[in-house]
């Protein structure tokens, strides 16, 4: 019977872990610094460049999955925008349509990233989750700038 109560409290305690929310899988996780507007400013930009290539611009919605309000974010936003896709942000109010007419939307291509160090080799990495699929390289610096030390490498 003492058995069986330590049981039935493992079990409940561990519902309590289930039900926690979970960790932020998302965003900038750089506390170096080489984590400066110049190196978001230049991973952004090889991103967007690849970015070109899978999914073409004026043809692409990209909703965010959550805010970009670090450096690396800002600068990934505006390269997006002035390359031509539209970007819908997290907490956009949604457009009303006044003309009379269905509006056709297809849906948008949902846009998360994760920008983190692996600092025993001097290496940062960029994944960017397009529709949950990962697209990921690898940077170092030389000479202060980011400078691409690997392919892009896409799961599918």
């Amino acid at each position: 019977m003492r058995c069986l109560s330590l049981v039935a409290a493992a079990a409940f305690s561990l519902l309590g872990c289930a039900s926690a929310p979970p960790p932020a899988l998302h965003g900038y996780f750089l506390d170096s610094p080489a984590a400066t507007p110049a190196f978001g400013q230049a991973v952004a930009a090889d991103a967007v460049k690849n970015l070109v290539a899978l999914y073409p611009p004026a043809h692409t919605r990209l909703q965010l999955l959550h805010p970009m309000q670090d450096d690396f974010g800002a600068a990934l936003t505006t390269a997006l925008r002035s390359t031509g896709y539209a970007v819908v942000e997290p907490v956009a109010v949604a457009a009303v349509n006044t003309s009379g007419k269905p509006s056709v939307q297809t849906a948008p291509t949902t846009l998360a990233y994760i920008v983190d160090q692996q600092a025993e080799l001097g290496l940062w990495r960029l994944t960017l989750l397009l529709n949950g699929q990962p697209l990921s390289r690898l940077y170092r610096l030389d000479a202060g700038a980011a400078v691409p030390a690997s392919n892009w490498i896409r799961k599918e």
